[in-house]
């Protein structure tokens, strides 16, 4: 199964940095996100009467934040719902259909390829040596050598399905060009949920109004899973059971999420091919 898929994971990989122009450019503006993130969250806790604003001191929010922006920086890096609505324009759908492999299976694959070469070379480095910094700077602790493998096991884990999940996501997205033929606002729809829902925007744990605490449930959508839920698996001090069931309750909702998505996906790609409108050809 996997042989048949192969050359698009390759073709992935290869074309990851094929625009390093851009790749550069991206880069620049995440160094300059986490600058911005780091000032901004200074002057909150500076003019702040309380050291804990829902759940996070100064430190904790600038470890959230920077490896929050490092993550979606690298599995983020996608391009399903551009080659869908790509593909539409320029005719080629129709081709693709036909041919004996999943549409589905083939834009995965090509998101892994991309997405494994960008947490290679970028962010397995930049991860590594942020955590470096902020253990040295008593900014993260531990408890224990094996609550540190645990954190990095579940993490590689969490963000592995959280790539997966985007991909899902954005796949869902990318066949609704099929209706719009246009990506462009649908992807700004897109990027604005996940942020905003995933804890990109800010953590989810701030989505409280009063009594009105919607993090609770925000908690159960599988947009925590893409940002907020690994990188807290990977900074969290273990220092109880508790934290550790949640990693593991964390894991089995987003395979439960991904089963869900991948399954809405089908009926409604089953249904957008009845409605294809091809502008190339």
């Amino acid at each position: 199964m996997f042989k048949k898929y192969k050359p698009f994971f390759k073709a992935g990989a290869i074309n990851a940095f094929a625009y390093k122009a851009a790749i550069l450019t991206w880069f620049i503006i995440t160094i300059v996100e986490v600058a911005c993130t780091v000032f901004l969250w200074y002057a909150v806790f500076n003019n702040s009467s309380e050291a804990v604003i829902n759940g996070f001191t100064f430190n904790q929010i600038i470890v959230y934040f920077v490896e929050t922006n490092i993550v979606s920086f690298v599995c983020f890096g996608g391009e399903t719902l551009w080659l869908i609505s790509n593909e539409i324009k320029e005719g080629k759908i129709a081709n693709e259909l036909i041919k004996p492999i999943s549409l589905r299976g083939r834009m995965l694959m090509t998101t892994l390829g991309i997405v494994g070469m960008h947490m290679l070379i970028i962010g397995l480095p930049l991860i590594t040596i942020s955590l470096v910094v902020f253990y040295a700077i008593g900014f993260l602790t531990f408890t224990s050598i094996g609550a540190l493998l645990f954190s990095i096991f579940s993490f590689a884990i969490l963000v592995t399905l959280s790539i997966i999940l985007f991909d899902a996501v954005d796949y869902f997205f990318g066949v609704c060009c099929f209706y719009t033929t246009s990506a462009w606002g649908i992807n700004l729809t897109k990027n604005v949920i996940v942020s905003f829902l995933g804890g990109a925007a800010l953590p989810v744990s701030f989505f409280k109004f009063g009594d009105v605490d919607l993090s609770v449930v925000i908690n159960y959508l599988p947009f925590a899973g893409m940002v907020q839920n690994p990188v807290l698996a990977l900074t969290t001090t273990y220092s109880s059971p508790v934290q550790y069931l949640h990693v593991v309750h964390t894991i089995g909702l987003a395979i439960v999420w991904i089963i869900i998505i991948e399954v809405i996906n089908h009926l409604f790609f089953n249904h957008a091919i009845k409605k294809v409108t091809v502008q190339g050809g």
